[in-house]
This record gives structure tokens, C-alpha cells and sequence, in this order.
């Protein structure tokens, strides 16, 4: 349940993709007809049967697991001996004496106990197969380890239970995602039949089996909040707070234990910053979860920043009705091992919790000490530009093609390179002027982490990427012909992806088939982003009858035969394809440079506006915690003590402005100064954050619609009067750079009905 939210590789709520909460509620679904016709599939499903863990299950058209993601599930590296994941699972284990481990569950669920069992709604982004790996339409692989926890708590086996299993997510390809990870999550319950209906006091006695400890822990907001963390109707007060004490108190205690551990790690490493580090310090934030109420996440003071660790709350009662146990009452969080291990271990890349290499994994014991990785070799990295057109027609509610989804590009190379790219980006998106068709461009980062990878091999792993996308796209248009720019290049991949992958006929169509634009130095680009001048009719017409004759179509007749003899008419002709030749060169060089010169204009105008970014993500703490004092200071503390005695005067209108002066017998006269003099404070210094660029702003002012470009959607509650999708509450205010989010706005948003 909670580990949906906290993999590390999971994402915010009502981000959209590429953002940070895969299940957020407020992303808005693709319509459902494009999800079975969408780019489910990383090659042809031949076979009517795939075998997973030694079982057979049927396929069909929902079927999206490539082979890749399947041969990986025997691996369980949370169970390996002295694998950092394990490490960490024993870590945590540890510090739950008396829970029930549950280590070895089958990844394979139905999509009831992944989705319904957990009351994700039926029009979810998550349900998609671009998010989701389908073995059919009733069966996926788990993306969470709450797919199990209905049956865990149906089967009652014991108070408290931990789950860690490996989680399977279509997602970003970069060192901090990877399609399998693991998470853990823990439950602790008690019964309302066994302790006579007095929960509240039956956990209090149990939390003092909880040993203490002396870190500094910030937690301002009450356990309950009517409206940012309502308390359950099933629920009393008393019950909800005392099983909220109990839940950070356990979670505090695991969290104490493993940054003692990292920073000894640090310390035996040599690194000052962990010496000189102050004690260690957490918070407690509100936060919204669909599984639990009220709850939290965790954030954790380290080396600098504050960093989100996981989150947790009280189990909401309608999933333990669901689940056949009514009469309990407990709490959940869950946790990403991956991004614990990162931390504690200091691994910079997830890709290497999959390597064999010795180097890596002799690094790691149980019979050791807790100890920072140190890299074995660092190779250079190596990367290639791929460019393509999206289909026509693949976006908007009439159509039948299947919108492009940027996960479905991910699975193409994920299948086809394996673990040699470290990373994938959006590097640049352009739409033709005239046609108004869309294409992008990738930046494949190609870096293996265990030999030095040559340029042939990475050009060849972006024309078979390439070609495999083209494949994918034709399928998908159904009666556009691609424009002159981008049908060469793309036809002339699908012809040599029908008969041949090898180098050798790679390299010939490549060769042979030159696109519009002539490729970058250092990556594999198709079109341009820039078109100068278009070809005459007349030109576009004698490279449309070459082409027609490299391909074979038809025999020469005699009088061309007989022109081909001509010396003089060769020779003439050899010029002028010369000419042609040296006119498009010139025209591609022009392109080119104008290219350079827009990008050099971009990037000099992005460094200008955006070079204090980092230094103002620093300091919007410092504003918010401005910003929290002035703000949690009682309305009726501020107002001044009126006088009864006090008779009318004809003063002028500038001196009934002035303040009275302050009765030195107020017991609040310095609170009152100290906030004014914090409020000019603010004042002064939001003005001249305004004057270089950096504004804040509050959706909830003028009951903005909600955005998931500049809002993150924290919870939602019916506001009767007011439009649905809107802001009504903000948790944390948003700032902007010249334009740019630099954090997203923290929301409550309306949903009535």
C-alpha cells in the first residue's frame, strides 16, 4: 500500500509522466481505447503461452513483457547473500522483532489484488500498458508491494507483517530508475475484540516495547486535521493519535538506525562533511495516500537537504472491511530499497545492484562493517542523438492511432541495449511549419559499467533502436505518407529491419539512404530541427526517378542506353548531380549554422534566467520557514488591546494612520514587534527575490484549475460551491524562475460527487 508511494522510484501525486508519483489520482488517463491499441509490445508475441518462474500463463492482445523483464524474475536480489538490497532488508527487519517476514511472494498477481484490492479506480493512469507490464488482461507483474496486502491481512497470521519483493514498473531509463526494483512495507495492527475495545490504551502500552531515542525531530501540524488529514468516521480521536504516535516512533527508530549507519560509512570513508555534520534531524509532513488517513511522509536532514525517506499512515478501515477483518486497526509505510541502499551505500548508479562483476559485489558482507561503495573503474560515456516523426493523427479523441507514449520508447531501448545506457533524454522537439507534425529527439548516454563500449557499437544499438521504432511507427499510421524529410531515412531502416540486422547491412542503408539533413558529428539525428529552403519540384521529381531506378523498377530503354554511351552526356550529367550535390551541402552547412546560432541564442538566454536556480532552491526553505512563523502567529495575539477610555480626536488623516502607541502592561507588545519586524523582513527580502526573477505564488488565492506543470495535488475533498479540479487549500506555496518552476505548488483540489 505505502510502498506504491515510497520506492524511491515512485512519483508525486498528480505529476504527470516523467514526474515522481506513478499512482497519482489526479493524472489524467490517455481515453481507454487508445490503451489496448497503444505500443504495448517490444517485439511480435509469437508464442500463445509464456513460461514465468516454471509457470505457464496464456497471452494475449494486453501481453507487453518482454523477454528481457521475464528472465530477470528468478533473480530476487533482495534474497541474495551479501547483496546490498538484502543488507538493507536485514537492516530494517531488525528493528521489527516479532513481525512476520513475507520474502518470497510471486511477482505475478491478478490485476484485482494490484489494482482493485487497493481501490485504484477503474480509469487510473496506472491500469495502462504503458505503465504496467500485462501478462494478459487479467494478469500483471506486481507494481507494488501492496498487491499483497489484502491477503495478508485476510489471512491474520500475526500482528504486524513485512513484505519485500522486487516491483516491476514501465518507466524512465537514467541511474536512478530501472524497471525492477524492490520495495518493502510493514503493517502493525491490533484487534478491537482482544484488547476490549480500548485500542487507544492497548497501543500506548505497547509502544513503550519501542526503545527511545535523541534525535531531533520537527513534527508542527496536529495528528488530525480536519481537512489536509481528516480522521477516519471509523475512528476515534484518541485511537488515530495514539496509533500515529506508535507509527512515528517506530519508524523514527529504523530511520535512526540506518543514517548511524551511513554516517559511519562516511566517517570510514574520509568524508568531512559526515564529521562535521550536526546531530541528525527528521520531519514530519502531511501528506494524502488513497490506502491510509491521516498521513505523513518522512523527510531526513542529510548532508545539506532535505530528502524524502518514505511514507506512512494509518490504514484506511474500508480496505481491512474489504480484506475481512473489520475490527482492526492499525498503521502501513512503505519504503524503496533501492534508493535506501544509494543512500546509505553511496551507489551512484541503479544499474549496478544487477551486476555480476566481482569488483562490485565482493564489496559488500554481512560479516562487515556498513561501508561506501568505491567505484572499481569509471568508463567513458558515449552518446548518440536518434530523431523520428510521431504519427499523425496520434493525438486527439476521433483518432485511431495510438498516442505516443515516451515509456513505450524507453521499452525499445531498454530491449534492444540492455544495461550498456545509462540514460535516456528529451533533447529537443520540433514541429514542421507547414505539415504540423511533430517529431522529437533523444539523447541515447550510452556508459557500461564494465568495459569501454566503441562507437560502432553504439551507432549500430541506434540503428536497430531506430529501425524498431520505425517498425512500430508504420504500423501505426494508417494513411498519412511520411514527408521527404523523414520517409528516406525511416523506409530505407524498415527495409534492412525486414531482411537483416546485421553491422554490415546497417551500415549500407545508413550509407546509402541519407536523410534531409546531414547527421550531427557526435549523434545519430535524422531531420533537423531547422529547414531553409525546400527542394524544386522539378529536383524532388529527378530524385524521385533515381530512386525508382536504384530500386529496379523497370529496364532502361534504347535511348537511354544509347545517351549512357554518350561520353560528353555522362560527363555532363556527372556535373550536374555534382552541382546538386554541392548546392545541398551548402544548403545543409546553412541550416546547420543557423541551427547554432538559435541554440547558442537559447542556451546563453537560459544560463542569463536560470543561473541562480540552485541558489534559490536553497533558499526556499529559509522563505517557507518565514513564511511558517509569521503564518502560525494567532490573529487575536496580533490586534491591539482596545481602550474603552479612548475619546475621539480631530486628527488629520496622516496621524489617524499612525499606530497608538503600545500599553507597556501587553503581554503581547514584543510578540507584536517581533512579528512586524519579521513581516517588513519578508517584505524587503521577497522584493528583491522578485527583482531577479524568483516569485512565489498561491493557487489557492484566486482558486486556480489545477496544473500538474506548476501544482502537486496533495489531497482532495469535496468543496460544495466551488468547481471541481480547482485549488481550495495550499500546503506549501510554489516558486518560479523567470517562468521556470522551480517547485511545484503543494494543493488540496476540489472533487465533489
Amino acid at each position: 500500500m505505502l510502498a506504491t508511494r515510497f520506492a524511491g522510484d515512485a512519483t508525486k501525486l498528480g505529476r504527470c509522466v516523467g514526474s515522481r508519483f506513478h499512482h497519482g489520482l489526479l493524472c489524467t488517463p490517455r481515453p481507454a481505447t487508445n490503451c489496448r491499441r497503444a505500443f504495448i509490445s517490444t517485439q511480435n508475441i509469437i508464442s500463445s503461452t509464456v513460461a514465468i518462474a516454471g509457470k505457464e500463463y496464456d497471452t494475449d492482445s494486453w501481453t507487453n513483457t518482454p523477454p528481457s523483464i521475464i528472465s530477470s524474475v528468478p533473480k530476487k536480489l533482495h534474497l541474495q547473500k551479501d547483496h546490498p538490497l538484502a543488507l538493507i532488508r536485514h537492516l530494517i527487519e531488525a528493528r521489527f522483532p516479532g513481525y512476520k517476514c513475507h520474502n518470497s511472494l510471486s511477482p505475478v498477481v491478478t490485476t484485482h489484488q494490484n489494482f482493485d484490492s487497493i481501490h485504484v479506480p477503474a480509469d487510473h493512469v496506472s491500469r495502462k500498458p504503458t505503465d504496467t507490464y500485462y501478462i494478459n488482461k487479467d494478469t500483471v507483474l506486481r507494481t507494488h508491494t501492496s498487491a499483497h496486502q489484502a491477503d495478508i491481512f485476510r489471512a491474520n497470521e500475526s500482528y504486524g507483517f513485512l513484505i519485500s519483493a522486487d516491483v516491476y514498473r514501465r518507466d524512465a531509463v537514467d541511474r536512478t530508475h530501472y524497471p525492477i526494483f524492490h520495495q518493502m512495507e510493514g503493517a502493525r495492527m491490533w484487534d478491537r475484540q482482544e484488547h476490549g475495545g480500548n485500542i487507544a490504551q492497548a497501543v500506548m502500552d505497547d509502544l513503550r516495547n519501542i526503545p527511545k531515542h535523541d534525535i531531533i525531530v520537527e513534527d508542527p501540524n496536529p495528528h488530525v486535521h480536519p481537512e489536509r488529514n481528516p480522521l477516519q468516521a471509523d475512528h476515534t480521536l484518541e485511537e488515530a493519535e495514539a496509533v500515529a504516535i506508535h507509527l512515528k516512533r517506530s519508524i523514527e527508530n529504523v530511520v535512526v538506525e540506518i543514517f548511524a549507519k551511513a554516517k559511519q560509512a562516511a566517517t570510514a570513508a574520509g568524508d568531512s562533511s559526515a564529521t562535521d555534520q550536526a546531530p541528525l534531524r527528521v520531519r514530519w509532513v502531511e501528506a494524502y495516500f488513497p490506502f491510509t488517513s491521516p498521513s505523513w511522509e518522512l523527510e531526513v536532514y542529510w548532508q545539506g537537504d532535505w530528502l524524502e525517506v518514505l511514507g506512512c499512515g494509518v490504514v484506511r478501515q474500508d480496505l481491512l472491511k474489504t480484506a475481512g477483518v473489520p475490527s482492526q486497526v492499525g498503521w502501513a509505510f512503505g519504503i524503496g530499497l533501492e534508493r535506501t541502499a544509494m543512500l546509505l551505500f553511496d551507489i551512484p548508479d541503479i544499474r549496478l545492484f544487477w551486476s555480476q562483476d566481482d569488483r562490485f559485489l565482493s564489496q559488500f558482507s554481512e560479516s562487515n562493517d556498513i561501508r561506501r561503495f568505491v567505484p572499481f573503474s569509471r568508463y567513458p560515456e558515449c552518446y548518440k542523438d536518434v530523431s523520428f516523426w510521431i504519427p499523425q493523427g496520434s493525438s486527439g479523441p476521433s483518432s485511431n492511432v495510438p498516442a505516443f507514449h515516451e515509456n513505450d520508447l524507453m521499452e525499445i531501448i531498454r530491449s534492444r541495449a540492455d544495461d550498456v545506457v545509462e540514460s535516456v533524454t528529451l533533447a529537443d522537439e520540433f514541429t514542421h511549419p507547414k505539415t504540423r507534425r511533430d517529431s522529437k529527439l533523444y539523447r541515447i548516454n550510452y556508459r557500461s559499467l564494465e568495459r569501454t563500449l566503441t562507437n560502432d557499437e553504439t551507432f549500430f544499438s541506434s540503428l536497430i533502436m531506430l529501425s524498431h521504432s520505425a517498425r512500430c511507427c508504420a504500423r501505426r499510421i494508417q494513411s498519412s505518407r511520411p514527408s521527404p524529410s523523414s520517409s528516406i531515412h525511416t523506409q530505407a531502416l524498415l527495409q534492412a529491419s525486414s531482411h537483416s540486422s546485421s553491422p554490415s547491412a546497417l551500415r549500407s542503408i545508413a550509407q546509402s539512404s541519407t536523410p534531409v539533413r546531414r547527421p550531427r558529428p557526435l549523434g545519430f539525428i535524422v531531420p533537423s530541427r531547422w529547414y531553409s529552403e525546400a527542394t524544386s519540384q522539378a529536383e524532388q521529381q529527378k530524385e524521385g526517378e533515381s530512386a525508382a531506378r536504384r530500386e529496379g523498377e523497370g529496364e532502361p530503354s534504347a535511348e537511354t542506353k544509347e545517351e549512357d554511351q554518350d561520353p560528353i552526356k555522362k560527363e555532363l550529367e556527372a556535373k550536374k548531380k555534382e552541382a546538386i550535390d554541392f548546392r545541398d551541402k551548402f544548403l545543409r552547412s546553412k541550416a546547420d549554422f543557423q541551427n547554432l546560432q538559435e541554440r547558442t541564442r537559447r542556451e546563453v538566454k537560459a544560463a542569463r534566467d536560470f543561473a541562480l536556480q540552485n541558489f534559490a532552491k536553497d533558499l526556499i526553505g529559509s522563505v517557507d520557514n518565514l513564511d511558517l512563523a509569521l503564518s502560525n502567529v494567532a490573529a487575536d495575539k496580533l490586534a491591539a488591546p482596545s481602550s474603552s477610555s479612548q475619546e475621539p480626536s480631530s486628527q488629520s488623516q496622516s496621524e489617524s494612520q499612525t499606530p497608538a502607541p503600545l500599553d507597556p502592561s501587553d503581554p503581547y507588545k514584543d510578540l507584536r514587534e517581533l512579528h512586524s519586524g519579521l513581516k517588513m523582513t519578508e517584505s524587503i527580502l521577497m522584493n528583491t527575490l522578485s527583482k531577479w526573477g524568483l516569485e512565489r505564488f498561491d493557487p489557492s488565492d484566486k482558486s486556480e484549475q489545477f496544473d500538474p506543470n506548476v501544482h502537486e495535488a496533495t489531497f482532495q475533498a469535496p468543496q460544495p460551491g466551488k468547481e471541481d479540479g480547482s485549488c481550495f487549500y495550499t500546503t506549501q506555496k510554489g516558486f518560479s524562475l523567470n517562468g521556470r518552476v522551480v517547485r511545484a505548488a503543494k494543493v488540496g483540489v476540489v472533487k465533489n460527487g
